[in-house]
């Protein structure tokens, strides 16, 4: 079990914010899934926005890893201020999540703020090996790593390479939009065969831009000129 990082949300608003709480729409919930998902995204795109250094580190090292909960322990002890945000109003509660959880949302609001910097052409052959294969290699067989985070990646990978305009294009799109279905819809025949035999990865249209962000940011950041 992967321990949680826990984020404290003790919002102490100023009298101007209060005041317009009236006109918020909405609230979190103790318990609401939604809530929970939306604060999360919230959070990432903060991050994503404020913390570049931080989640270049972070995607830097292999997800389970010692390493891993080290880097969010010191480096997220700030990302309360990162859930202040008039979308949801989070008073007085608290979001505890696993890194595992929270790695996907940050690494695509990562992708999709820089999605104009990468290129129109995949800058890998189609054969080339998910970033994680070498730093895996170099491992102890006792490291403790999330394989299941990196079985994943390893789909996400062969299916950006395979299709890399379309998954482009994903991420340029509105959640929920028709342009997102299309490019869906696009990308679907690239799944099946990206998939390792006794694979099983239940792909939505929600969460097929989560699974790859990662490796999208991967593939992108190994351009020569990549502005990572």
């Amino acid at each position: 079990m992967w321990k949680a990082i826990a984020v404290a949300l003790l919002l102490l608003l100023a009298a101007g914010e209060a005041a317009a709480q009236s006109r918020l729409e909405r609230f979190a919930r103790a318990g609401n899934v939604d809530d929970a998902e939306l604060a999360m995204a919230l959070m990432a795109r903060c991050i994503a926005d404020r913390r570049p250094e931080l989640v270049r580190r972070w995607l830097a090292m292999l997800p389970g890893t010692l390493e891993e909960l080290a880097l969010l322990r010191r480096g997220g002890s700030d990302f309360s201020f990162c859930l202040g945000d008039r979308e949801l109003v989070m008073e007085g509660r608290s979001l505890r999540f696993e890194p595992r959880a929270a790695r996907r949302p940050v690494a695509l609001a990562f992708v999709e703020r820089r999605l104009s910097q990468a290129p129109a052409e995949a800058p890998l052959p189609p054969e080339s090996d998910p970033w994680f294969v070498a730093p895996m290699a170099a491992l102890s067989a006792q490291t403790r790593v999330d394989r299941g985070s990196l079985a994943v990646q390893d789909f996400g990978h062969c299916v950006a390479l395979r299709a890399w305009a379309d998954t482009r294009a994903l991420f340029a799109t509105e959640a929920n939009s028709p342009a997102e279905s299309a490019a869906v819809r696009r990308l679907t025949p690239v799944l099946g065969p990206c998939l390792t035999e006794g694979a099983n990865i239940r792909v939505t249209h929600r969460n097929l831009r989560l699974i790859l962000a990662e490796p999208f940011y991967h593939i992108m950041a190994s351009a020569p000129a990549a502005r990572r």
